[in-house]
């Protein structure tokens, strides 16, 4: 008697051979514009603006620049600025001086697009001030690394700063430390801080770990924690090596940031921290972009420059 399975190898063989073919049913796609900016009183700020693009697309070069959109800048219905395109930075640039509690409009049409509008509000600052810092320089580790004249090495540093935060507010703040070097311009410190409401914010919480400290650049939190009160912050080196300016050693920005500003920024972190996770839920990064993609955000800032004391 023949064995019924003897032919099973066979049908391996054959199915293994055969090639695979899925032909996802995707829908069409529609390109939208993609607006992305960051506005401030009284200083020059930019807007990129560019096109979404399909998952099957492909463009040439990868370009998704928009480069003859009208941009126009709204305080309630009233036009009080029309972006210029500079060519060579391949942004729109807005001059106009702004008000911190004041809501603009941004608006933005181009040739084949569907027009598209964001609003958002400029928060005033809060009452803020360094209580106390120690910066510690090495003149040793200067002479090894052969800066240039001017430069310095810090090895170490300790920064207090106090938020005297309003009642009954919901206040987003984010925080920047930076180093300013001839030959490299303007850069981000790291530096690690113990403050809850900061790491809460900025920390993916892993249920076994827990929370620890958090290190990084330019860490965003709310009031939540501290509503109405004055909250302190204690800031410090991370154990990197800090090249700075003699003149200008380092500075601390506050910034006092909208909603908007701190959801998009949430929800990239978010974004970033699943994206190589293939069990995660996609997480959709913020917008306020009717009618297309991206973020229109106000702030206003305050900088303290810290000097060797």
């Amino acid at each position: 008697m023949k064995n019924a399975f003897c032919s099973i190898p066979i049908l391996i063989f054959a199915l293994s051979a055969c090639e695979l073919v899925i032909d996802p049913d995707l829908p069409e796609h529609t390109p939208r514009l993609v607006v992305k900016a960051f506005f401030t009183p009284d200083s020059r700020w930019i807007v990129s603006v560019g096109r979404s693009i399909g998952i099957l697309e492909s463009l040439p070069g990868g370009e998704s620049l928009v480069a003859d959109a009208t941009v126009a800048l709204l305080s309630g219905d009233r036009v009080i600025d029309q972006l210029a395109f500079l060519q060579r930075q391949r942004v729109y640039v807005s001059e106009t001086p702004l008000q911190a509690g004041e809501s603009y409009t941004l608006r933005v049409s181009a040739p084949g697009f569907e027009t598209v509008r964001a609003t958002d509000t400029i928060p005033g600052p809060v009452p803020t001030s360094i209580v106390s810092h120690r910066i510690e320089t090495s003149d040793l580790m200067s002479d090894l690394l052969d800066l240039a004249p001017g430069e310095l090495v810090v090895s170490d540093f300790s920064i207090r700063l106090r938020i005297q935060d309003p009642p009954g507010e919901k206040n987003h703040y984010q925080i920047r430390m930076i180093a300013d070097l001839a030959w490299s311009g303007e850069r981000d410190l790291y530096f690690s801080t113990r403050d809850p409401s900061i790491i809460a914010d900025n920390t993916i919480e892993d249920p076994v770990i827990g929370m620890e400290a958090f290190s990084g650049t330019a860490p965003f939190f709310k009031d939540v924690l501290f509503d109405g009160q004055t909250h302190e912050i204690e800031l410090s080196s991370d154990g990197t090596v800090v090249l700075a300016s003699r003149e200008r050693l380092l500075r601390v920005q506050v910034l006092y940031v909208s909603e908007t500003y701190y959801k998009h920024l949430r929800s990239a972190l978010l974004h970033e921290h699943t994206q190589e996770n293939p069990f995660a839920e996609p997480v959709n990064i913020y917008s306020n972009v009717e009618n297309g993609y991206g973020v229109f955000a106000g702030y206003s800032s305050q900088t303290f420059e810290l000097a060797v004391e």
